[in-house]
């Protein structure tokens, strides 16, 4: 008996429709390409975990394990270059996406911010974050758009010497001077105890980008 006959004779036995065969054959086949194409696939030459190809996931498994052991997730991208003993590594945080490379050596950074800065545009993570939100703005746009080219030209004046002088330097004094007054009355109120200006500094930084951009006290 061939294969053929062999397949129509199960068929036929477990009562299962001839048509079926060919579906279930095509969204095996389907699920398999998906699957593939979901897997962490990594840049050649650039250290990466073993076990995150093991799985779709990629190594989020092993970030959702150091979060909960030290609640936060930042070091651990700095730790996988301890960990593979390399200063430059790539970790897979999300399925079908490309993985992120990680470096950590000092020296390449500070020449890609001060020389190289052009060969690299910004990440996927600030479009996903504030597209939603402000979808037509810098912080959603590539570097290399035309978007963003033009929001650029519109905003260039604000960083010349006259207008930092003008605008912003006025206003980052008087907002200083008020904190500075702030911190007096606390300090007055402590009575030689420490007290926080975390939020203090944050919120004045915030004042000042107020009345820069806005004119508002």
């Amino acid at each position: 008996m061939d294969f053929r006959n062999s397949l129509l004779v199960t068929l036929n036995r477990y009562h299962i429709p001839v048509f079926l065969v060919p579906l279930t054959l095509a969204v095996v086949t389907l699920i398999g390409i998906v699957y593939q194409r979901a897997k962490p696939r990594p840049i050649p030459g650039i250290p990466y975990n073993l076990e995150a190809l093991k799985s779709v996931l990629g190594d989020v498994p092993s970030i959702v394990e150091w979060k909960r052991q030290h609640g936060e997730q930042r070091r651990w991208y700095q730790a996988q270059a301890g960990k593979l003993n390399s200063p430059i590594v790539q970790v897979f945080t999300k399925p079908f996406y490309k993985p992120q490379v990680v470096l950590v050596d000092h020296k390449e950074i500070h020449d890609i911010f001060h020389r190289r800065h052009r060969e690299f545009d910004k990440g996927y993570k600030e479009a996903e974050a504030f597209g939603g939100i402000i979808p037509d703005e810098l912080l959603s746009y590539k570097l290399a758009s035309s978007e963003y080219r033009y929001h650029k030209e519109l905003m260039k004046d604000l960083m010349l010497p006259a207008f930092l002088q003008k605008v912003n330097a006025p206003e980052i004094y008087a907002k200083a001077m008020l904190l500075v007054d702030l911190w007096q009355v606390k300090a007055k109120i402590a009575g030689g105890r420490p007290f926080s200006g975390k939020d203090d500094v944050h919120k004045a930084a915030l004042d000042i980008i107020l009345a820069v951009s806005f004119g508002l006290d």
